[in-house]
């Protein structure tokens, strides 16, 4: 039995700070864009036991716990490490054998008394060992600690700005291994928002910013632009700590593409917790008409060298416009309504037009019509 001490950072364990709980937030935002693209809840609140556990191989909700523990007398002196994980053992279907194998570690004493960039960076990685992925290193080192301003989060992702899922991509790699298709076989991908070509693309409006998931590198988002002519503006961003580098693609109405943006993410780095480059803007001037977005992810230079390819870049992001952008207008698109019976409660589902994307209030107003003399 292993009694794990509590983040502590300021030798108070018997309660979390302000600073503490700073950095906590800070932690579970940097594991939950690692963890975005797959179809997961990464949460610091205790979800129960059968949200966890695994009953049988037909139980398709299960998970695994990270514990971040101040430990500095059981296991982190000992094995002088960021933290410590089973690897492959969160899809075994034994209740009993599924929690003996868990939970993974993180080491806060071993990782900078409790840097949160560190922390964050350890408990992805050792989360990463249960859905069963490897070290990442090189022919000659254990664990590959980046190039520029990338590195892989199963290698030593700790001093870099961007941290991403690896496939060996980079220059004398020792593990091929496909880590998002490994995660996937077990959590699956994030669901695909609409829009997955120009003809099911939803339009964007101006008072309203989207959200969307790049899922992996073969998945692109859609968006429809309706323009009075004019000057406009097509912004996509996220967080500081983004796992996704974005690409932005505009296409006018017979598929020509116009205009493309992906910034250069600077090298050397700016700095180990965050970088520019990761978002996309077009800002262009257009004539009145109809116009698609692309969003997609994005490598940068050579995944050899500085660089890094596409394969990782994945994750959240927010679209937002401006200038000469025409709201969506919504229209219903049912032609007619089922038969309803007096005193018995009546529903339906009114069918809107694919520009429907806006927020919409609907209001139905009802008229009584005179029956045999009566009303």
């Amino acid at each position: 039995t292993i009694t794990a001490q509590p983040f502590d950072i300021d030798g108070n364990p018997a309660s979390l700070s302000t600073a503490e709980l700073q950095r906590i937030q800070y932690i579970w935002q940097r594991v939950a864009e690692d963890y975005a693209p797959f179809d997961v809840n990464v949460t610091t609140q205790d979800p129960g036991i059968d949200a966890i556990d695994r009953s049988s191989p037909n139980d398709d909700s299960y998970g695994t716990v990270a514990v971040i523990t101040s430990d500095r007398t059981r296991i982190a002196p000992r094995c002088v490490c960021g933290g410590l994980g089973f690897v492959n053992v969160i899809g075994l279907s034994s209740t009993s054998t599924h929690r003996t194998y868990q939970p993974a570690l993180a080491f806060s004493a071993n990782l900078g008394e409790g840097y949160p960039k560190y922390v964050a960076e350890a408990t992805s990685h050792e989360i990463g060992h249960t859905f069963g992925l490897l070290h990442d290193g090189t022919t000659t080192a254990g664990y590959y600690a980046g190039q520029g301003a990338w590195a892989p989060i199963m290698g030593a992702s700790y001093n870099h700005p961007i941290s991403q899922w690896s496939r060996g991509d980079y220059a004398n790699a020792n593990n091929k291994q496909d880590d998002m298709a490994i995660i996937a076989a077990d959590a699956g991908y994030a669901p695909d928002e609409p829009g997955t070509s120009p003809t099911t693309a939803p339009q964007l409006s101006p008072d309203s910013p989207t959200r969307g998931v790049i899922a992996n590198a073969t998945d692109s988002d859609w968006y429809a632009v309706v323009s009075s002519g004019g000057s406009i503006s097509i912004r996509a961003s996220w967080s500081a700590f983004a796992d996704l580098d974005t690409r932005l693609d505009l296409y006018d109405s017979q598929g020509t593409l116009l205009l493309t943006d992906n910034p250069s993410v600077p090298v050397p780095q700016e700095s180990e917790w965050a970088t520019s480059g990761l978002d996309a803007a077009l800002v262009t001037t257009v004539a009145a008409g109809r116009y698609y977005v692309k969003v997609s992810g994005a490598g940068q230079g050579d995944p050899r060298d500085t660089g890094y390819s596409s394969y990782g870049s994945a994750g959240r992001y927010e679209l937002t416009t401006s200038g000469a952008v025409t709201r969506p207008v919504g229209a219903i698109t049912t032609s007619s309504l089922g038969t309803a019976t007096v005193g018995v409660p009546y529903s339906t589902t009114l069918a809107t037009s694919a520009d429907a994307s806006c927020p919409c209030t609907w209001k139905a107003t009802w008229a009584m019509r005179s029956i045999s003399g009566r009303e």
